[in-house]
């Protein structure tokens, strides 16, 4: 329920912005209609306040803020005023007094249907975040080239013609020099006191004050030389009957629909800098009022608003930072306000227009002069000190473009320029994250003291790269220069395994896809094993069309994750030494690898209790308390993690001569993980009741049980270490 005090303060907030509303929407309106697009004014003030009350009542119903306003924008009127300009030089002279209004009002018309149907789309499928990944500069360049066009257009407003070299002489004139140096001098007053004072009634009251004072000027002259041309310093009154010109049935049939597609490319680019306008302004707003935002949702709401907005025959309007702002500040806490602003512009659209007699164009035109400088000092003159040189060249040079050759030139070159920087500094970045070598880096799998030294010594044959990224071009031709290096270093082992871990990598293209088929061919010719590991689907298939993994391929392997591809690869060096199957030792023999002593350990035997653990059987479960450690006489077991899904995950691999819970003859915690056996195994018990007789009836081989765990954990510790220096080289 609404207060009085509440009801008061959003009908006051939404008047004055209502009012700042109204004088946007025909500045914008002359930016579009001015020049030989003149004597269609009113028609194109119909545009500008349909879109401004369609939008702000929507945008305030649907938005996150509650005090949301939504109305015309400098940067699409400044486009569709260029795009009104080439229509008019488009037109053929036999149509162009009858077909040019059709065609323009056309034009704004599927320009705001194109854009709220994008806008929406974005929203719908809650893509908006995707529009944060458009380079900075890129964005600071159309803001700029904005400003520029707002300018520029702000002097056509004030005199009735462009600024270009062939125009300079006009403006030297007498009569045109009192129009934009009254414009440029309201100009001035605004940027010191706009920028001085940040009060919300500082800019109206300013254009309240100049208007005033413009009038008052006009009388006084106006009585003692009646030469002057009212027309040409303010808007022409008319009917109310003007306003609706656009849905008779001849203007519909002299539409030039031939020349409203090809301004497609242009309104195409247009949709873009309103979609990334919106998320500014959101984002702005968000940041402005500590308010927590959701894009997509704005995204919809603009959507909703211009596409019901197209079908009512408003031109382009959205979510403004500004009038926002200025919307909570005069005293906005719901979308009362909004709604109130844009009834505002709905009743100057029904009940009539007498009051722009009174409106300076000389006035209308300084404000548009200053929002365009405003645009200009910030990414021209603030963003030389807040950027680096790369990205304000690449502003100034989006700027040049869209001053000389137009918006849409600008647009695709800033875009095509960031996408070759983004290529140049993303290439420069290697696509290996890691380099390692299989002597340090082992897998998962725990093996007898005999084999762990052979891996020590031969395992370096084994060379594994972890990627990252996007592989492309760029970083795939890195690959091959990385293994080439390898392969020509005579102080490394010869390679025989080549492993690459795609657990990091987001996508390939086709060149890296080029690139692997060639590292196929050279491991084909130097008999090379080259391992694929954790590919993602989409990545996997890529590959098996280019024909680099092939189901009876013997020179590409493909496993799930890395761990088991090193695995792999190690056991095919134990084959290669012919120590990969070894179980046919006695464990009183392997229990000699680890106390030498051959009278502890036949007393060690007599304090062990032998153990049968069926495939598939846990050994103990995760959560068990700790209570002794096993000794792995033969067969394999593995050490598995119990999720909550009731699923495993494999954390290590013990095969036979390796030690495991070992942490239980000095802890009583709970098992951190389950162990369950691969395959039928024997193993050796050694519990904590076992070994606290031992430390009574014989120390000396408690001491030497003790000497062997240290010694097995100083030997983890430092394969640990090495595989950090590896990582952090």
């Amino acid at each position: 329920m609404f207060s009085a005090s509440s009801v008061v303060a959003n009908v006051s907030a939404g008047i004055t912005t209502g009012l700042v509303n109204l004088v946007y929407g025909i500045s914008f309106a002359a930016i579009i209609f001015s020049g030989d697009l003149a004597r269609f004014f009113p028609q194109g003030l119909s545009i500008s306040l349909i879109g401004a009350t369609v939008t702000a009542i929507i945008v305030a119903w649907l938005s996150s803020f509650p005090f949301a306003l939504a109305g015309s924008d400098p940067n699409s009127a400044a486009i569709l005023g260029l795009v009104a300009v080439e229509i008019a030089q488009s037109l053929p002279n036999a149509e162009s007094d009858a077909y040019l209004y059709p065609t323009v009002w056309a034009t704004i018309i599927f320009s705001t249907l194109a854009t709220g149907l994008l806008l929406f789309i974005l929203g719908w499928f809650r893509l908006g975040r995707w529009v944060r990944f458009i380079p900075y500069p890129v964005i600071g360049g159309f803001l700029a080239g904005a400003g520029w066009l707002i300018a520029s257009s702000s002097f056509k407003v004030m005199t009735g013609f462009s600024v270009s070299l062939e125009t300079l002489p006009k403006f030297i004139q007498l009569e045109t020099l009192s129009q934009w140096l009254l414009g440029l001098l309201f100009t001035v007053v605004l940027l010191f006191m706009v920028e001085r004072y940040k009060y919300f009634w500082v800019l109206p009251s300013l254009l309240f004050v100049g208007t005033v004072c413009f009038d008052g000027m006009w009388g006084l002259i106006y009585t003692f030389s009646s030469q002057l041309n009212s027309q040409d310093y303010f808007f022409k009154p008319f009917p109310r009957e003007q306003l609706w010109q656009a849905w008779q049935w001849s203007t519909f049939t002299h539409i030039n629909w031939f020349i409203v597609i090809q301004q497609s490319g242009t309104v195409a680019a247009m949709t873009v800098i309103v979609m990334i306008s919106i998320l500014l302004n959101a984002t702005g707003i968000e940041l402005a009022t500590s308010r927590s935002i959701d894009l997509n949702r704005e995204l919809r709401a603009n959507g909703i608003a211009n596409l019901i907005n197209g079908f009512c025959g408003g031109g382009i309007s959205y979510l403004s930072i500004h009038r926002s702002l200025l919307n909570q500040q005069a005293g906005a806490t719901s979308s009362l306000a909004a709604i109130i602003a844009g009834g505002f512009c709905g009743t100057t659209l029904i009940f009539g227009s007498s009051f722009l007699a009174y409106l300076p164009k000389t006035i209308l035109g300084g404000l548009l002069l200053y929002l365009g400088l405003r645009l200009l000092i910030r990414w021209v003159y603030e963003a030389w000190f807040q950027l680096p040189l790369v990205d304000y060249l690449l502003i100034i040079v989006i700027l040049i473009i869209i001053a000389i050759w137009g918006f849409l030139e600008g647009v695709g070159a800033g875009i095509l320029i960031a996408c070759f920087f983004f290529i140049f500094n993303y290439g420069r970045i290697s696509g290996i994250k890691y380099s390692l070598s299989g002597a340090t880096y082992r897998s998962n799998v725990q093996r007898s003291f005999p084999q762990r030294m052979c891996l020590h010594d031969e395992a370096g044959c084994i060379y594994i790269l972890v990627l990252h990224g996007f592989i492309f071009f760029g970083t795939a031709n890195d690959l091959l220069d990385e293994i080439s290096d390898r392969l020509n270093n005579p102080d490394l082992p010869q390679l025989q395994f080549v492993v690459f871990d795609f657990r990091l990598v987001n996508g390939i293209d086709s060149s890296a896809v080029l690139s692997f088929m060639k590292l196929k061919q050279l491991a084909k010719n130097l008999h090379l094993n080259l391992v694929f590991t954790q590919l993602q689907p989409a990545i996997a298939e890529q590959l098996n069309q280019g024909g680099l993994i092939l189901d009876k391929s013997n020179i590409c392997f493909v496993f799930d994750d890395l761990d088991r591809g090193i695995e792999w690869c190690e056991n095919r060096v134990l084959e290669n030494k012919h120590m990969y199957d070894d179980e046919s030792i006695p464990f009183q023999e392997q229990l000699q690898e680890f106390i030498p002593d051959d009278e502890s350990v036949i007393k060690l035997m007599g304090y062990l209790e032998m153990l049968e653990v069926p495939e598939g059987k846990f050994l103990f479960r995760q959560g068990d308390l700790s209570n002794g450690l096993y000794f792995l006489a033969s067969g394999q077991v593995s050490v598995v993690l119990e999720l909550s899904n009731d699923q495993t995950k494999r954390l290590r691999t013990y095969n036979h001569g390796t030690i495991l819970g070992e942490m239980g003859l000095y802890t009583h915690a709970p098992r951190s993980a389950s162990v369950v056996a691969d395959r039928l195994s024997y193993l050796y018990y050694l519990s904590t009741q076992a070994f606290e007789k031992i430390e009574i009836e014989d120390p000396q081989l408690a001491s030497a049980v003790h000497k062997f765990i240290v010694s097995l954990l100083v030997e983890r510790l430092k394969r640990c270490e090495k595989e950090l220096k590896d990582l952090l080289q």
